[in-house]
């Protein structure tokens, strides 16, 4: 197993995390449960990483797998001050977002302009989209964190939920053509308007 890490010291930390989900994946069927031999290299490569500011979703997977791999090896790196770093920069990240989603337009707001609703509908979408991977490395982060998620955290949890029902529900904001109304015409007409223009 030490092998396998120094052919492949090319790896980044994504990769390896998916070989350590790989091997949680089929531990169950194995005849002797195995801990991989690099596991103290792995971590390097991951406070490393850390101190580069990487991807917040790629290290909080990589801690959630890495507890399920080795959960003592885990315990022994995975400190208190760490946790607690961990759960304030992903509050920030929660709050940055949360300030984001008050930013977008009050679909209730928009009635009878299918324009003005579809622009807006982008709004929220783009905004799902870009907030996905902060949504996930929070979710994967409160499995292994002793903290109870921060209120910035929740608030955006409800935010990401309210916005895929509105995406999911669309339909139901835009007018319906039985909706729109009738143009009116006028049947106050005498015949000397009518001849106006003859």
């Amino acid at each position: 197993m030490r092998q396998t890490y120094e052919n492949n010291t090319r790896y980044n930390l994504r990769e390896w995390t998916s070989i350590l989900e790989l091997l949680n994946d089929i531990s169950p069927f194995c005849a002797e449960c195995f801990r991989p031999a690099y596991l103290t290299d792995l971590w390097q490569v991951a406070e490393q990483t850390d101190s580069d500011y990487y991807d917040l979703d790629d290290m909080a997977k990589f801690y959630m797998i890495l507890s399920k791999t080795d959960p003592t090896f885990f315990k022994e790196k995975y400190t208190l001050q760490k946790d607690k770093e961990w759960h304030d920069r992903l509050t920030a990240e929660a709050e940055d977002r949360c300030e984001d989603h008050r930013q977008l337009p009050n679909l209730d707001n928009i009635y009878g302009d299918d324009d003005e609703m579809q622009s807006a509908m982008n709004r929220y979408d783009t905004w799902l989209e870009e907030s996905q991977l902060s949504y996930e490395a929070i979710q994967d982060y409160l499995k292994i964190s002793s903290f109870e998620p921060s209120e910035a955290m929740t608030e955006f949890a409800d935010f990401v939920e309210d916005a895929s029902n509105k995406l999911d529900n669309r339909g139901s904001y835009m007018m319906e053509d039985d909706e729109r109304p009738e143009p009116s015409y006028s049947t106050d007409v005498t015949i000397e308007e009518i001849f106006a223009d003859l």
